[in-house]
């Protein structure tokens, strides 16, 4: 199995960029073939992120 890390510094911020790549995150995970983790240097509530929503 291939490990993959997306990094993303501003995934707390829920904008367009970070919404890509959580869906490549996604998408890659979802084949058989790849571990995806995502990764950044500023806390992300995982929660919020796949809800969407800004943290506070």
């Amino acid at each position: 199995m291939k490990k993959i890390a997306i990094y993303d510094r501003y995934l707390s911020t829920v904008g367009g960029g970070e919404r890509y790549s959580c869906k490549i995150a996604e998408v890659l995970s979802k084949q058989n073939e790849f571990k995806v983790d995502l990764i950044t240097d500023i806390f992300a509530d995982l929660k919020k992120v796949s809800q969407g929503r800004i943290q506070a």
